[in-house]
C-alpha cells in the first residue's frame, strides 16, 4: 500500500464527485444513492491507506533509532 494508491482512490472519488453531481441535476435519486455509496466506500478506503502509510513511516524512522 503505497501514496500512489491512495492519489488513485482519491482521483476516483473527485470522478464520483462530478458524476453524483450531474446525476442530481438530472434528479436521478436512484443513481446518486449508489454514487454516494461508493464514494463512502473509497473514502474509508482513502482513510485505510492513509493510516497504512503512517504506520510505515513510523516504523521506518523507528528502525535506524533501534539498531
Amino acid at each position: 500500500m503505497s501514496a500512489e494508491q491512495k492519489t488513485a482512490v482519491k482521483q476516483r472519488i473527485r470522478t464520483l464527485k462530478a458524476k453524483r453531481d450531474d446525476a442530481l441535476s438530472r434528479q436521478a435519486y436512484d443513481e446518486v444513492q449508489q454514487i454516494r455509496r461508493g464514494i463512502r466506500t473509497l473514502k474509508r478506503q482513502s482513510r485505510v491507506l492513509a493510516r497504512t502509510i503512517k504506520a510505515q513511516a513510523a516504523a521506518a524512522a523507528a528502525a535506524p533509532a533501534a539498531s
